[in-house]
C-alpha cells in the first residue's frame, strides 16, 4: 500500500524542478499543498552552468537576479564586437540555484524532500500511483523531469560540451565581453566551436560544445581546449571542469500548447520539450514553463507545455536535419548567420518571439540551397524529389522535346554514377562465408561472366531470368521499406512494378529485345499494362496504414514513367526508387556513413564501368548475339545483378534476424 499522499509530486530537483519549487513559492502554493520533492542525488554540487539572455524587466532576473555569477553587455562573435542592448547575457551556477531554492523548503512543513529515484508512475482518474526506492506515494499531480528510456534513438543528435574554470597567469580577459561561437578549433567532421565566458581580468570558463551523433569525452576536449587556451590566453592554472550533453532532437516537442484538464502526469524541463532543439538552451525557457504552470494552477485552468509554434519548430528540424546529415556543414551556416545577423536580432528569433517580417533577414542570411534540400529529404523525402523531378520530365516532354532529349540522358548517366552502380558495389562487404577478398571476387566475376555467357548462347533464356531475379530483388527492397514481410507479396509486387515499366513500352520493348537476339515477342496494346498496374492499386491493401501513402508516392512514380521512353521510366525506378533504397539499407546496415560507404564502393564501381566498356568492344568485334550499347548496357546490369541480388538476400536475412534496431527504410 501507499505509504502518503500528497497533492502535487516533484520528480527530479535539477533546473526544471527548482524553477516549479520557486514558483510555486513566489504564486504561494506551497503554503496550501502537500509536497512531495524525488531527487537521488543532493543537489549540492555546481554539476553545470547555465545561460541565457533577458531584457532588464524579465520575471526571470526578478526571481534569481540574486544568483547570477557573470552577465556580459558586448559578444565577440564571427569576429565582430557586438553591443547586445536591451539584453544582457547571464550565467548562474547549478550550485547557487540549488542553494537557494533549497534554502526556501523549511518554512513548509507539510513539504517532504525524499533522495531516492523514481522508478514507475501509473497514472489512474484519481491519482498518480509513484514507485521509488524509498517506497511507494500516490499524489494528485506529479511534474515529471525524468527522460523517457525510449525518447532519443542510438544516432540521435547531441550537443556535449565540456568547460574548463581557469584562472590565467597573466590578466586576459575583458570581463563585460565574452565570446560566443568560436570556430577557430578542427571540426573533426562535426560542427563544434568554443565559448569564452570571463568572470574577471584572470578567471573564467572557457568551453567547448560539438553538435554531433557522438558527445565529445574528456581526453578529446582537453586536446583541444588546452593548446588553444594557452596559445590565445597564456599560461593558466584550471580550478574547475564541467561537461554534459543535451538533446537536439524533435521527438519530445508537445504537439499541443495545453494538457488535458483530466491529466495528472505532467513532464517538465528537457522531459517536456523545454529545450531548444536547435541551439540547446533551456534555463529561460524551463523557467517561463514553470511560471506559466504556477498561474495555470492558481487560475484552475489547464496546464500549458512548452509548445514552439509550427514555423519555429520547421526552422529546428531543418537546422538538426543538416547537422545530423552533414555535420561539417554546421560551421559555414552559424559564421554566415552572425556575419549578416545582429546578435540581439539572433536572441529575438531564438527567443521564438519574432514576427515573419523580421525572420525574412535571417533566413535570406543562411545558405538557401542546402536549408532547400534539408527541407525536401525531411518533409517530401527522397521518393517525393523523385517524383517531382518526374512530372518536371514528364511536362518538359509535353512542352519541350528536345530539352528533355538532353536532360533524360544526364540524368541517367548521373544516376549511374550514384547510387546505381555504387550500390551494387559494396558486396564485397557483405561477403559472410568466404573471408578472403580474392576467393570472392573469383566467385563474383565467374557469374558475372556466366551471366554473359547465357546471353550470347541463349538470349531469350537469359532475359526471362533476368526478369525474374530483378523482380524479386525489387520486390524484396521495397517489401523492406513498406514492412511488409511475406515473400509471396514481394514477389507479386516485384513482377507487377518491373512489369508495368516494360509493358507499358511494348513496342520499344520489342525492339530492345530483337536488339538483344531474342525472338520473343511482346504482347502488343494495352491489356498487359492494365493488368499489372491493376495489381500495382491492388498491392497496398496488404500494407500496414502507415505505409501506404509511401507506397502511393512509388506508384506514381511507376505509372507516370509511362509518359516517358521507356529507358527512363527504367532508370526512374531503378535508380531513383531502388537504387537509393539499397544504399540507404547498406548505409543502415553496414553502420557508415555516405562518403566512407562510396569510397569502399569506388574501386568496384569503376571494374563494374570497365566491365561494361569491355562488353561493348567485344559486341562490336565478336559475332554476338547481341548488338548496340542499349543492349550492351542490359546484359552489363544482367551480370552485375545476378550476383549482388544473391549478396543482398543474404545480407537482407542476417541484418534482419541480428539486430532489431534496423529499420529498411
Amino acid at each position: 500500500m501507499p505509504q502518503k499522499h500528497y497533492d502535487l509530486a516533484l520528480i527530479g530537483a535539477g533546473g526544471a524542478g527548482m524553477c516549479l519549487l520557486q514558483c510555486w513559492h513566489a504564486a504561494g502554493i506551497l503554503q496550501h499543498k502537500r509536497v512531495l520533492v524525488l531527487e537521488p542525488a543532493e543537489k549540492k554540487l555546481n554539476d553545470r552552468t547555465w545561460c541565457f539572455w533577458a531584457k532588464p524587466n524579465d520575471s526571470i532576473l526578478g526571481a534569481f537576479g540574486h544568483l547570477i555569477g557573470s552577465s556580459w553587455g558586448t559578444a565577440l562573435v564571427a569576429g565582430k564586437e557586438q553591443n547586445l542592448a536591451p539584453y544582457r547575457y547571464y550565467q548562474i551556477r547549478s550550485s547557487a540555484l540549488y542553494e537557494a531554492v533549497q534554502a526556501l523548503l523549511p518554512q513548509y512543513p507539510q513539504l517532504d524532500w525524499v533522495q531516492a529515484a523514481v522508478t514507475d508512475v501509473q497514472e489512474n482518474i484519481h491519482a498518480c500511483a509513484l514507485t521509488s526506492a524509498a517506497g511507494e506515494f500516490t499524489a494528485n499531480q506529479v511534474f515529471d523531469s525524468r527522460l523517457p528510456s525510449n525518447a532519443f534513438a542510438d544516432d540521435g543528435l547531441w550537443q556535449s560540451f565540456y568547460g574548463m574554470r581557469i584562472r590565467l597567469k597573466q590578466a586576459a580577459f575583458t570581463p563585460d565581453s565574452m565570446e560566443l561561437m568560436n570556430f577557430e578549433v578542427d571540426q573533426q567532421g562535426s560542427t563544434q566551436f568554443l565559448y569564452v565566458l570571463p568572470v574577471s581580468e584572470t578567471e573564467g570558463l572557457v568551453e567547448i560544445t560539438r553538435f554531433d551523433q557522438k558527445a565529445i569525452d574528456r581526453e578529446a576536449a582537453h586536446a583541444l581546449l588546452q593548446p588553444w587556451i594557452s596559445e590565445r590566453f597564456g599560461a593558466f592554472d584550471m580550478l574547475e571542469l564541467e561537461g554534459g550533453r543535451i538533446p537536439m532532437q524533435m521527438q519530445l516537442n508537445p504537439p499541443k500548447p495545453l494538457h488535458l484538464v483530466q491529466k495528472r502526469h505532467i513532464a517538465i524541463g528537457t522531459a517536456a520539450g523545454a529545450v531548444k532543439a536547435s541551439t540547446g538552451y533551456a534555463f529561460k525557457q524551463m523557467w517561463q514553463h514553470a511560471e506559466a504552470i504556477s498561474a495555470a494552477m492558481l487560475a484552475a485552468s489547464p496546464l500549458p507545455t512548452p509548445y514552439h509554434p509550427p514555423r519555429h519548430s520547421f526552422y529546428d528540424a531543418l537546422l538538426l536535419d543538416i547537422l545530423k546529415r552533414q555535420p561539417t556543414k554546421g560551421k559555414g551556416i552559424f559564421l554566415a548567420l552572425f556575419k549578416k545577423v545582429p546578435l540581439v536580432h539572433v536572441f529575438r528569433f531564438l527567443d521564438e518571439q519574432s514576427s515573419l517580417k523580421q525572420e525574412l533577414p535571417i533566413l535570406a542570411a543562411l545558405p538557401v540551397p542546402t536549408f532547400l534540400a534539408a527541407a525536401g529529404r525531411k518533409y517530401i523525402g527522397a521518393d517525393g524529389l523523385v517524383l517531382l523531378l518526374l512530372l518536371l520530365c514528364v511536362l518538359l516532354q509535353w512542352l519541350w522535346p528536345a530539352a528533355n532529349a538532353v536532360l533524360l540522358p544526364v540524368l541517367l548517366g548521373i544516376g549511374l554514377l550514384f547510387p546505381g552502380i555504387p550500390h551494387g558495389a559494396v558486396d564485397h562487404l557483405l561477403d559472410f562465408k568466404t573471408g578472403s577478398l580474392p576467393l570472392f571476387v573469383f566467385k563474383y566475376v565467374g557469374i558475372m561472366l556466366a551471366v554473359v555467357l547465357l546471353w550470347w548462347l541463349a538470349p531469350s533464356l537469359a532475359l526471362l531470368a533476368f526478369i525474374g531475379y530483378s523482380a524479386w530483388h525489387f520486390g524484396q527492397t521495397d517489401a523492406k521499406v513498406w514492412g511488409q514481410t511475406q515473400p509471396l507479396w514481394a514477389v507479386i509486387y516485384g513482377v507487377a512494378a518491373l512489369g508495368f515499366v516494360l509493358m507499358s513500352h511494348p513496342a520499344e520493348l520489342q525492339q530492345h529485345i530483337t536488339a538483344l537476339g531474342s525472338d520473343l515477342q511482346v504482347p502488343q496494346g494495352v491489356s498487359a499494362s492494365l493488368t499489372l498496374g491493376i495489381m500495382l492499386l491492388i498491392l497496398p491493401v496488404f500494407l500496414p496504414k502507415k505505409s501506404r501513402l509511401a507506397y502511393a508516392i512509388n506508384a506514381l512514380v511507376i505509372f507516370g514513367g509511362s509518359l516517358l521512353p521507356l529507358l527512363p521510366a527504367f532508370g526512374f525506378y531503378f535508380i531513383g526508387l531502388h537504387s537509393w533504397r539499397g544504399w540507404r539499407h547498406l548505409r543502415t546496415g553496414l553502420g557508415m556513413g555516405d562518403v566512407a560507404l562510396f569510397k569502399k564502393a569506388l574501386p568496384f564501381s569503376t571494374a563494374a564501368w570497365l566491365l561494361f566498356i569491355g562488353l561493348g568492344i567485344a559486341a562490336a568485334t565478336f559475332d554476338l548475339s547481341f548488338d548496340g550499347w542499349i543492349p550492351v548496357f542490359f546484359v552489363f546490369l544482367a551480370a552485375v545483378s545476378a550476383p549482388h541480388i544473391v549478396m543482398m538476400h543474404r545480407f537482407y536475412g542476417k541484418t534482419s534476424n541480428a539486430s532489431s534496431k534496423i529499420t529498411f527504410k
